[in-house]
């Protein structure tokens, strides 16, 4: 999670670095796993999402990166909200609510997703060498 900027006057270039700050840790993240489970199927490691937060100002932003095993990271933005400040603005709750019931639910499928990384690289679940997410480059 990333807070840039206060509630009432935005710093572009402090956004902006904490913004690439931001991407270049969920990368590292998501490369992380990649070496952990090089010996899982590249289609499985594919479905990983790694997530992050960004705050600016009173905007709250989801933000996640995949590997989709064409050698680059897809960068993607599934949820936005306001987060409300005052009592006039509390119709902003719904959408902030949501934010958080579906990176819960997204959470959760990614568990699965890492169980099974963890059962393919294991061995408990067979994977065509051919298939190995070790053969891909990224």
């Amino acid at each position: 999670m990333e807070t840039s900027s206060g509630g009432l006057e935005e710093d572009i270039d402090h956004t902006l670095g904490d913004s690439l700050k931001l991407l270049e840790n969920i990368a590292a993240i998501l490369n992380t796993y990649r070496s952990k489970y090089l010996d899982s199927n590249k289609t499985t490691f594919s479905r990983l999402k790694v997530f992050g937060i960004q705050c600016i100002k009173t905007t709250i932003t989801l933000i996640s990166v995949s590997a989709p095993g064409d050698g680059k990271f897809l960068y993607h933005t599934p949820r936005t909200s306001q987060i409300p400040t005052t009592f006039d603005e509390r119709h902003h709750l719904l959408s902030l609510f949501e934010l958080l019931a579906y990176l819960l639910d997204i959470c959760q499928e990614q568990d699965e997703i890492i169980k099974q990384l963890q059962k393919e690289h294991t061995g408990y679940v067979e994977v065509p060498e051919v298939n190995h997410l070790r053969n891909v480059g990224l």
